[in-house]
């Protein structure tokens, strides 16, 4: 409570430091891509083709002295691959010729070797630099999912919680009595964290149950991004928001899941930004989104965090007899007062006052 008197003698009682060994970036085995090469020889030329490029090279064929298959020869050559961040693991011949018969001299199939190897580096590294620069590029966005008439925005983030103790569904509901309303739409904001898939098929079984009403779903991480343009192109019936979990911090951010996620409607800003940080990130936006991004507003209280370990069980060493996996708990984090919700064994931590 009190800072110690200067002079005072301190310890250290605990460390990372003193349990982790310092990590050497040297010893570390560097990502190595695994290539297969089809090679098509025939009476004059060796043709060598691979994902990052192919080449054809003048050969002259003699007659081998020791039967070798000529195919183990090229495997066991074209997997040297020096420093490159790529090795030929598996090489495929085509020949008309006897296998075990070919003889090209070893020199020669090293030049190629060495050559094939340094084209295929020129190719990854401009493949690369392509792959970078289409990732850095912001999407364009010009056709959105349109507005429904009857709502009005900025679109208070308190209204969509379910009822209860979360702002979200810790288990998709048998019906719609428990979820709240916003225009004509039924409003599911999904769980920022999961890690049953038996979640994801209740809440398809709940969408096509309910095919007769008007759903909007709230996607609270990146994964569930993803399952929006399976739904959408299942389901008509749905449309999608941006819960806070996903952190719109920035307008290139807004236009990735605005260009990305089917029928969205909004999305809510980054939650920790300040009314400065919405400020520039609404004047930063493409005219197309102009209204459709702004910030959960007054009231609303998020999780501090969210954890996989149960604080109850944590702090007692033992689940409580006949856990129904539905707890309420006081909590101190200072000389704040908190709540821990915890539902089906993750804890979600709750500021309910700040001094």
């Amino acid at each position: 409570p009190t800072p110690p008197a200067v002079g005072a003698e301190l310890f250290l009682i605990s460390s990372r430091d003193l349990d982790l060994k310092a990590v050497k970036p040297a010893s570390l085995p560097s990502h190595v891509m695994s290539l297969t090469m089809t090679a098509k020889l025939t009476a004059a030329e060796l043709g060598l083709s691979t994902s990052l490029g192919e080449k054809t090279y003048p050969v002259q064929i003699d007659t081998a002295r020791v039967p070798k298959d000529f195919g183990v020869i090229l495997s066991d050559l074209f997997i040297q691959s020096g420093e490159h961040p790529f090795q030929i693991q598996k090489v495929e011949l085509l020949t008309e010729s006897a296998r075990d018969s070919i003889f090209i001299p070893p020199s020669k199939l090293k030049s190629i070797k060495n050559d094939f190897y340094s084209e295929l580096a020129q190719n990854f590294k401009l493949q690369r630099q392509t792959v970078s620069a289409r990732a850095l590029e912001v999407p364009t966005v010009t056709d959105i999912f349109p507005w429904p008439q009857n709502l009005t925005t900025p679109i208070s983030r308190q209204k969509l919680s379910p009822t209860g103790s979360l702002p979200f569904l810790s288990a998709i509901p048998a019906g719609t009595d428990s979820l709240p309303r916003l225009g004509n739409y039924y409003v599911l904001p999904l769980r920022p964290v999961v890690l049953d898939p038996g979640y994801y098929q209740e809440l398809e079984k709940f969408i096509s149950d309910n095919s007769d009403k008007q759903l909007l779903i709230g996607l609270n991480n990146l994964g569930q991004v993803a399952l929006s343009k399976g739904l959408a192109k299942r389901f008509p019936n749905i449309c999608f928001f941006l819960d806070f979990f996903c952190y719109v911090a920035n307008s290139a951010a807004a236009s990735f899941y605005f260009s990305t996620v089917p029928r969205l409607l909004f999305a809510y800003s980054w939650i920790e930004g300040d009314g400065q940080n919405l400020a520039n990130l609404v004047s930063a936006l493409p005219s197309a989104l102009v209204g459709r991004v702004f910030s959960v507003g007054a009231g609303f209280r998020p999780p501090l965090f969210v954890s996989r370990v149960c604080v109850h069980r944590h702090s007692s060493g033992e689940c409580p007899p006949n856990c129904t996996k539905h707890l309420r708990l006081p909590m101190l984090s200072g000389r704040n007062k908190g709540q821990a919700v915890i539902e089906d064994c993750m804890t979600y931590f709750f500021l309910t006052n700040e001094e």
